[in-house]
């Protein structure tokens, strides 16, 4: 994908941010379609957006935020995801 079909697609700018995130991914099950299986591994679809809650470390305040899984992909030996931050858990629910 080329730069400018990422800018395009994209609402706002970003800018460099590095921090330690926690990552809680509830425990609710989702239900969903397998689509494909290869040896390594294999694709599903479902109607329910993936979604977590974050704590950010700003160092001298700590956030929490709720995102919801937009993207996925494999670079070297990291996987990289893109995450769209969400209302309150009230809006959240499954």
């Amino acid at each position: 994908m080329s730069k400018n079909k990422d800018e395009e697609r994209r609402r706002e700018g970003r800018e460099p941010f590095k921090t330690k995130i926690d990552v809680f991914i509830d425990t609710h099950q989702l239900q969903a379609e397998s689509l494909d299986m290869s040896e390594y591994g294999f694709r599903f679809k479902n109607k329910e957006p993936i979604r977590c809650r974050i704590r950010l470390d700003f160092g001298t305040e700590i956030m929490e935020k709720y995102v919801q899984l937009v993207w996925a992909q494999k670079e070297n030996d990291e996987r990289i995801y893109g995450f769209e931050f969400k209302p309150a858990l009230e809006d959240l629910i499954y």
